[in-house]
């Protein structure tokens, strides 16, 4: 990870049509975290997670932040995945956590304006 983490500086992400491409250190990072099976980390195994406890997550949560703080942001979306965990139905965990443990990525959108949560405000 650290030996992307200047270059992504330098190089960024792009919108392509709508899109988002990250920069080719970014993309390496996602794909050999995605490879070795370690996104979905605490969730069960029925939506293909590793079923770990959130320790083992946290801590490797900081190992990938000192490497390169700017793709801990996107590892650390990983979250959203607990959330849809513990409020979604049983149909949007089959759809959307199976997802997550393949290494699709998420966003974070609060839009709760005056409220704290307007990330644009």
């Amino acid at each position: 990870l650290w030996e992307n983490a200047e270059e992504v500086d330098h190089e960024g992400p792009e919108v392509i049509d709508g899109h988002v491409k990250y920069a080719r250190g970014t993309q390496e990072n996602h794909d050999v975290l995605t490879q070795a099976g370690l996104y979905g980390m605490s969730l069960p195994r029925e939506y293909n997670g590793l079923n770990f406890p959130i320790v083992p997550y946290v801590m490797a949560a900081e190992l990938v932040s000192r490497g390169d703080s700017g793709f801990a942001n996107i590892w650390g979306l990983q979250d959203c995945a607990e959330t849809i965990h513990e409020f979604a139905s049983e149909e949007q965990k089959q759809q959307y956590l199976t997802r997550a443990a393949k290494g699709d990525t998420y966003a974070m959108d609060l839009t709760e304006p005056d409220a704290g949560s307007d990330l644009q405000a």
